[in-house]
This record gives structure tokens, sequence and C-alpha cells, in this order.
């Protein structure tokens, strides 16, 4: 399985190929403690399903994990908030071209990614995430560093990024040249607070929203170059 994959390799690195087909998970792939391990697959033709609500990947304690050209798919539980990529206390976390769908079942919010705890050199590139919020602070606090998100599809009926509640930036964060296709919520949420001399730059985005469309209030923001649309 997957799973077996994954703890015979994570403590020496390495990378778990996945070809073409439909990967169906009774339990999310929970990779602890892992280093310099990397994901690969076949874009829309490598499918991991979750057979039960829940997450696809639990990522936690991690340094050096890739995800590369996967499908996941997931729904939400009836708990607060389940995203399909769950991360925590990672450095260096890459999620390039990753297509991740998650459904919302009864009162349980659904959600693409979530970030919590410590989350050094996270970048988010190139992907289509579909979900009622796309990117989400989850957890008692989100610390992060040289945070990029760059080149997203996100569609989402609530909140296409939501960086609110205990929130702490420092480096170079970055959110540009994104589209986003949002609902009647703000688009884009950044709150918390940045260290100093730490930029928070929202540039080049691209939003069509039946809602607001950025919401931040953090020192060192600078927000240029984004086009917002309004629905309906």
């Amino acid at each position: 399985t997957i799973q077996q994959a994954v703890d015979s390799i994570k403590d020496i690195g390495g990378t778990i190929c996945l070809g073409i087909g439909t990967y169906n998970l009774d339990e999310p792939i929970e990779v602890d403690g892992a280093q310099s391990l990397r994901f690969r697959g076949q874009g829309w033709g490598s499918l991991l399903v979750g057979s039960e609500p829940g997450a696809i990947f639990e990522i936690s304690a991690s340094t050096g994990v890739a995800l590369e050209n996967l499908t996941l798919i997931a729904s939400a539980t009836r708990a607060s908030t389940t995203a399909a990529l769950m991360a925590r206390n990672c450095i260096d976390l890459r999620l390039e071209h990753i297509n991740a769908l998650c459904l919302a079942a009864g009162d349980g919010a659904s959600a693409a990614v979530s970030l919590s705890g410590n989350m050094l050199g996270v970048s988010i590139d190139d992907c289509v995430l579909v979900a009622e919020r796309g990117i989400v602070r989850t957890g008692e606090h989100l610390l992060s560093a040289e945070l990029r998100v760059a080149r997203n599809l996100l569609f989402c009926s609530q909140r296409a990024i939501n960086l609110d509640g205990i929130s702490l930036h420092y480096g170079h964060t970055r959110i540009e040249d994104n589209l986003m296709i949002n609902g009647n919520q703000p688009a884009l949420v950044a709150g918390g607070a940045v260290l100093p001399g730490s930029p928070f730059a929202i540039t080049g985005n691209v939003i069509y929203t039946e809602g607001d469309g950025i919401h931040a209030g953090v020192d060192g923001l600078r927000i240029s170059d984004n086009e917002i649309s309004g629905l309906g």
C-alpha cells in the first residue's frame, strides 16, 4: 500500500511514484517525521480517493516533503474543518501541480489545504483547488515563514485563502498571480501579525467574487496589480 511505502522510506528519503489509476483509501496517508520524501503522480490520471470522510494526506513534523502531479478527492467530516491535505509543523513543504477537491458533508466545512503549527518554507504552486475554502489556517495557531502561494486556480464557495486568527508570518510572504473564483465571503483574508522587516505581498491576482475581494490588516502589507470583479 501507499502507507507501507511511506513507512519504509520516510526516515531515509526517496520518491514514491504513482502511476495512472484510482487509489481508494480507507484512511488518510500519514506522513509523520519524514525527511526528503517526494510523491510523484501523473496529474489527473493519478486519483487518490477517500472512501471515508477525512483527509487524503496528513503531513506532520516532516522536512523536505514534496507532492507533484496528483489528484486528491476527499470529503469533509461533521467536525469543524476537513482539508484534502492537512499539514502541521513542517519545514520545506512543496505542493506543485496538485488537483484537490474536497466536498462538504453535513455541518463540516471543506478545504483543499490546511496549514497549522510551525510551517517554515511552504510553497503551493500551479495547483487547482476546489472546496468551500481553498487554503486555510487551522489549529490553535499558524507560524509561517517564506510562504508562497502562486499561479493557482481556486474555485471556492466561501473563501479562497483564509489566514485569519492567531497567525504570525515572517520572511517574505507572497500571494501572487492566482485566479480566485469565490462565493459571497471575502475571497482573501490575511490577518494576524507580521514580524518587522517581513513583507507580505498580495500582487497580480485575478479575483471574481460575490463578496469582498481582499480583507487584510497586517504590517508590511503590499497590495498591488490585483484585478477584482463582482459575480452576478
